[in-house]
């Protein structure tokens, strides 16, 4: 009989937001698999799991490297699913921890797409959890969307697409800002949101920071942990 495969959303660092289902995943699975994006790199999703897993837990770890190039990420993704399904293949059930909710800009997924081309029988279940965005809108007491309002994901990237979304009458959760933070800086400014907006770093673990003047920060270096929210409408937060 052939392991199964869970994928599981740790959360954003605050172990008590783990899911029920997730625990009890982690307690019976026989390997974690923890994502790395450099050998011996210690892992923030392990940290978070870590109190939920049985003594005699097999830990795999998967180098899967944060770079742009495309076939780099390829053979990362392609190593990987052939790592688990290895110990799939044995009967194994293994778990993919992965910071967040597994559906939303996590490496899971492409590793799962992988593993469903190589072994379509392969039994595979995704368990949500708490996204960086919600925990960050409830730190700050602010709603992500009321009434008929609309939400935007957006990862800092396309310029255009950025200033286009800012512009929209849609609240915006802005992910992956440090890669282009001043420029996200100057757009909220531009578009008059920076009034309604605010930043939260390292949300959920002791380092958390919620910030509300945003422009102060133009220049320096922003954590990668980081993200904004900008409400389009109502009072100034």
């Amino acid at each position: 009989m052939k392991g199964k495969l869970f994928g599981i959303g740790v959360g954003p660092g605050d172990p008590e937001l783990i899911t029920v289902k997730a625990v009890n995943v982690l307690k019976e699975v026989a390997v974690v698999c923890v994502p790395q994006a450099m050998p011996g790199k210690p892992s923030l999703a392990l940290k978070i799991a870590q109190d939920y897993l049985s003594e005699d837990i097999e830990i795999l770890e998967l180098v899967l490297p944060m770079t742009e190039n495309q076939d780099e990420l390829e053979r990362a993704w392609q190593d990987a699913g052939l790592k688990i399904l290895e110990q799939l293949e044995k009967g194994k059930n293994v778990a993919f921890l992965t910071l967040g909710d597994p559906s939303i800009y996590s490496t899971y997924s492409y590793v799962s797409k992988v593993i469903k081309r190589m072994a379509p029988y392969i039994e595979i279940e995704t368990i949500p959890g708490i996204t960086s965005f919600s925990l960050a809108a409830a730190r700050a007491g602010v709603p992500l969307v009321e009434k008929d309002e609309s939400l935007i994901i957006l990862p800092v990237g396309d310029r255009q697409i950025l200033l286009d979304s800012l512009i929209g009458e849609s609240n915006v959760v802005l992910m992956k800002i440090s890669r282009d933070f001043d420029f996200v800086v100057d757009a909220l400014e531009n578009s008059e949101r920076m009034d309604n907006a605010f930043l939260v770093s390292r949300c959920g673990q002791k380092e958390e920071k919620i910030l509300k003047n945003i422009g102060n920060l133009k220049g320096q270096k922003i954590d990668y942990m980081s993200l904004i929210i900008s409400k389009n409408q109502g009072e100034e937060l």
